[in-house]
């Protein structure tokens, strides 16, 4: 093999999962931004209209999303132990 093309590969793969973890920040990020939004707007409807139910579902999807999204970012930092699952 070419050592220079191992360097590059290297180089490339190092620079995927730079990418890759801004990537997940900016999601997050985004995704506290979204619930912020929602929360705000449902403090100022009515509790019994259409628009608040709708909003309050619009906000536990949000929710479960950013759960689902901080679980598959902490799989991706994953380094070979479950925490959860080691007994001391």
């Amino acid at each position: 093999m070419n050592i220079h093309w191992c360097r590059n590969e290297a180089e490339r793969l190092w620079w995927l999962h730079r990418e890759n973890a801004m990537w997940w920040d900016e999601l997050r990020a985004s995704l506290l931004v979204i619930m912020a939004s929602l929360k705000a707007d449902l403090r100022k409807q009515d509790p019994r209209s259409q628009q608040f139910k709708e909003g309050l579902n619009s906000l536990k999807k949000t929710r479960l999303l950013w759960k689902d999204i901080n679980e598959a970012y902490e799989w991706e930092n994953y380094d070979g132990v479950d925490a959860r699952r080691v007994r001391v």
